[in-house]
Formats: structure tokens, sequence, C-alpha cells
């Protein structure tokens, strides 16, 4: 967890993380089972693990629940994924690394993730970041898993359809896409990484520094803090 740069944010920025994780004896190498349709709906599997132990901290720790999040890498970004088409009434935002979309890497069209969140759909703030060069989560998904959250966002409301981002950026070695709401507000960021493999970056792009930056925004049932 140290590793993930994210203790030291929490320490500077008053935040509070919760880190699960899975025995080897559950799933490869230690994974979440994010791929496995039971393991993919609200109150059941490995989804109600997370959000029991969200719910948990909130309790305990007297967490504001409308700034909740939920973020992660690799197949823990796959999970992350999971856990905002099924329950965006938990989680503020989401933040995933080298992830996949829901509830397979391949349906960018993102009416599964829209009839998951069923009568608590709403538009989800989401941060994505890919490596160009990912052998594992290819970029190619990764550019699925965007429209899947776009498309799922403009079926919940949020505006769109969206032909291209509303803002670009290029700052090498990585580009910045930004996509609005229709108040203007930032809904979706996608970082390209130039070059990135399958790898958590803490600089150029700073993976840590960019969630928080993202994540602590939004606010569930608000505009972003930057965006009032």
């Amino acid at each position: 967890m140290r590793q993930s740069g994210l203790t030291t944010l929490a320490d500077q920025h008053g935040f509070l993380v919760a880190a699960p994780a899975q025995p080897p004896s559950t799933g490869f190498n230690g994974c979440w089972n994010w791929f496995l349709p039971w393991q993919q709906q609200r109150d059941a599997g490995e989804p109600s693990i997370i959000a029991g132990i969200t719910r948990e901290v909130i309790q305990r720790e007297q967490i504001d629940p409308a700034r909740v999040y939920v973020a992660g890498f690799s197949a823990g970004g796959a999970m992350s994924t999971v856990m905002g088409a099924t329950y965006p009434d938990l989680y503020a935002a989401v933040a995933t690394f080298a992830g996949c979309g829901y509830p397979t890497c391949v349906d960018g069209t993102g009416l599964l993730a829209r009839l998951r969140m069923g009568g608590l759909a709403r538009p989800m703030p989401v941060l994505l970041g890919q490596g160009e060069l990912d052998p594992i989560s290819v970029y190619p998904l990764g550019r699925l898993h965007l429209r899947q959250w776009l498309n799922a966002n403009t079926l919940a409301g949020g505006g769109g359809p969206w032909l291209g981002p509303d803002r670009l950026s290029r700052n090498k070695p990585f580009d910045r896409e930004t996509y609005l709401d229709p108040s203007g507000c930032a809904l979706v960021e996608f970082l390209t990484v130039h070059g990135g493999k399958h790898t958590y970056f803490t600089e150029q792009p700073d993976y840590p520094a960019e969630l928080t930056s993202f994540l602590l925004r939004q606010r569930l049932g608000a505009a972003p803090a930057d965006c009032r």
C-alpha cells in the first residue's frame, strides 16, 4: 500500500484510504475476479464484500458519505469499474488505471453498465489512465473502456454523445482528454501514456496525484468543487 503513494497524499490532504486485498487462494496472483459473472453483481460476491468494507469504514470513521471513491490498478481497476456500475449510490467517482470495462473489456456501448445501475443510475465521474504499449490491458481496450463510460453517462443523462474530447492537452509523455457534462464540468478524463506499459506510474503522469486531484473534486449529488 505504501508503494501506491496514497498514504503520503492521505496525510497531506486529510483523507482515509481503505485497501482491501485478496488472499492468493481466491484468484490468480491474488487478483480480484472481476471477469466472472457472479462477481459483477450488486449484493453478491466480491462487490458485496468491498461495499461492506466501505460502509463499515464510513460508519466507524464517520466519513462524509458524499465523498467516498473507488480506485484501482489492473485487476483492481477492473473491479473499480464493477463497483462504479453496481454501487453508483455508494461511490461518488471512479479512478482506474490499466483497467477494463463492465462487464467485459469489449463492450463500448455503455448499455450494460447503465442497466446494472438500474434505478440508481446517474452520470459517473471517471478518471482513466492507459499505457499506449500495455501488453496486458492493451490500449484499444482502454479506448473501449472510455467509450463505455461516455455512453453510459449519456444514457444516464450526463450529456453527450461526444464525438471527441471537449479539451485536449498534450503534455509529454502523456495526453489528457477531458469530456464535459452539460454544465461544463469535467465528467470523464482519459490519460494516454505514450510508450507506457503495464505500470502504475508515479511520475509523468503521477497516477496517485492525478486520482487524488480528480476524486477529491467530486461529491455525490453535487457539482465538482471546481465547477460550482
